[in-house]
């Protein structure tokens, strides 16, 4: 895969069923984003029934409205709102902004504002928003608030430890919430009919996004102002087990880890894959995924496909960076 290369997210998986769910809680997911409505298209109908599947597998849960710039805001809204009814969300929804369809900037730029708007004011704090880095310089106006906005980062990189992010949150506090990483060939793992599946991971932003819902009001299709941006939780999260982190798949607890040695990373989790580079003394990474060797040393995935030894040998290499740290 070409370095820089962002992320097309995939309409929903189709035949899932609750094994299907169950066996995705085995392998460590920690919660799914399911899409539930695309203007022009309606309701994805697998959506339902998977919110019942995620429930009854104790996985979080939020879905997301496939933006289409051809169709209005409250296109966008009234249709989402109608197809996630009295259903609890467990974090805000998201918009999924990457198709242009031939409109303007200006346009494009006014959907996303108005959409925005909308849904802040229905759930309580603002959607996330996913989309892409070329994408969205492209194609969305500069605004001082996009940056309140949670983002959903695609990016795949076969060099960069943290993804890059559009030029509206180069600036932000929380420049990401969640990144979609990699997209691999996993699905039978997963309980996913298809092999391939996108993957994701979180920081600590993303802690701060989940609670109860507010109970929504009735659907208006009248924009109103946004609230003030979401609130900074001060609460610590429990620190982590350093030896047992949980898998970089879907949404799950994030963690960040440091060099504490000039460090090797590789093209896979063992000595016997291909040098990339070196790492200096201090280098902050995030830690995707984790894999022991044949010897059981520990190894993370600090990228697209990089990978360096935590404990080798008996000697930490990275450490874990705890919140608050």
């Amino acid at each position: 895969m070409d370095d820089d290369k962002e992320g097309n997210f995939k309409s929903n998986i189709v035949g899932l069923t609750f094994d299907s769910f169950s066996k995705m809680k085995d392998a460590g997911v920690r919660g799914i984003i399911v899409k539930a409505y695309q203007p022009g298209v309606g309701v994805d109908p697998e959506f339902h029934n998977y919110y019942e599947y995620a429930r009854l597998n104790d996985l979080l849960f939020s879905c997301y409205v496939f933006t289409d710039p051809k169709y209005s805001a409250n296109d966008h809204y009234s249709g989402l709102i109608g197809a996630i009814g009295d259903r609890k969300l467990d974090f805000p929804p998201a918009m999924d902004c990457e198709q242009a369809s031939g409109q303007s900037v200006q346009t494009i730029t006014s959907l996303y504002q108005n959409l925005g708007r909308l849904l802040t004011s229905w759930y309580g704090s603002r959607p996330l928003i996913y989309t892409g880095v070329s994408f969205w310089n492209t194609n969305v106006l500069p605004w001082s608030e996009w940056e309140l906005f949670p983002l959903w980062i695609a990016y795949w990189s076969n060099v960069s430890f943290t993804p890059a992010v559009p030029d509206a949150w180069k600036n932000a506090t929380r420049k990401w919430v969640i990144w979609q990483f990699d997209v691999n060939d996993n699905g039978a793992h997963y309980g996913v009919g298809s092999a391939q599946v996108d993957t994701n991971t979180t920081n600590k932003y993303f802690e701060e996004l989940l609670g109860e819902q507010p109970p929504p009001p009735p659907v208006s299709t009248s924009p109103s102002p946004p609230p003030p941006p979401v609130s900074v939780s001060t609460s610590a999260s429990p620190s982590p087990s350093p030896s047992a982190p949980p898998n970089g798949k879907a949404v799950f607890e994030h963690y960040k880890g440091t060099a504490t040695v000039g460090l090797n990373y590789r093209n896979g989790p063992g000595t016997q894959y291909t040098k990339l580079g070196t790492m200096t003394v201090g280098t902050v990474v995030e830690i995707l995924e984790t894999a022991k060797d044949g010897s059981g040393n520990d190894w993370v995935r600090i990228g697209y496909k990089e990978w360096a030894a935590q404990l080798y040998q008996g000697q930490e290499y990275i450490h874990y960076v705890m919140q608050g740290e």
